[in-house]
């Protein structure tokens, strides 16, 4: 059985902030025609897409993977989720190049379903959110499309591409930078295995 090591907590926000809710399909579930009505006046943030309660009832006992593309290399994330509670569960990670040799884990993080929920949090005033169709290496997703700008008019724009029937993270990340692609997450069906000698 491999170790299983205890990740930092600056690692685990990045994982938790990309890779945490992975999804898979799931047509069991009913579709969600819009966003949950969750939007907080006092901090004038877009509604989440998910509660939490959606995200845990989904996530638990899943194994999903996650082709990502970043600075002209690519690696995938397998992400496991463990049995949990009302508000927290365990997920085990580790990342594998396209040549199917594990680079880093498996690590342990243990998870809160309300934290997961708050990394999708938004300013309204740079989000809009539309229906889209999006394509991604496990199929064919109907999502709610949250398209976020920066600050500045030079800034990032980044599109989230949260399924309707698949609460969690996106099954496509996309974040450009004057035109050019500079990140890519997208969901996919397994990670490369390894080759033999």
């Amino acid at each position: 059985m491999d170790a299983v090591d205890t990740v930092s907590a600056r690692k685990l926000a990045l994982l938790i902030s990309f890779l945490a809710v992975c999804l898979t399909l799931a047509l069991s579930l009913p579709a969600m025609s819009e966003a949950s009505e969750d939007k907080n006046p006092a901090t004038e943030n877009a509604p989440h897409p998910y509660t939490p309660d959606q995200i845990r009832d989904f996530c638990i006992g899943r194994t999903v993977t996650h082709r990502v593309e970043q600075a002209e290399s690519v690696h995938f994330v397998e992400t496991r989720f463990l049995a949990g509670d009302a508000e927290s569960g365990t997920l085990i990670t580790r990342t594998v190049d396209p040549d199917g040799i594990v680079t880093e884990g498996p690590t342990r993080s243990p998870i809160r379903w309300a934290d997961l929920r708050d990394h999708a949090t938004f300013p309204a005033a740079r989000t809009t959110v539309t229906d889209a169709i999006c394509e991604t290496l496990a199929g064919e997703f109907e999502c709610m499309l949250y398209t976020v700008t920066s600050e500045s008019p030079d800034g990032p724009v980044s599109r989230f591409y949260f399924a309707k029937k698949c609460p969690g993270a996106p099954v496509l990340f996309e974040s450009e930078l004057g035109g050019t692609m500079v990140y890519r997450m997208v969901l996919t069906d397994e990670v490369p295995k390894e080759k033999a000698p």
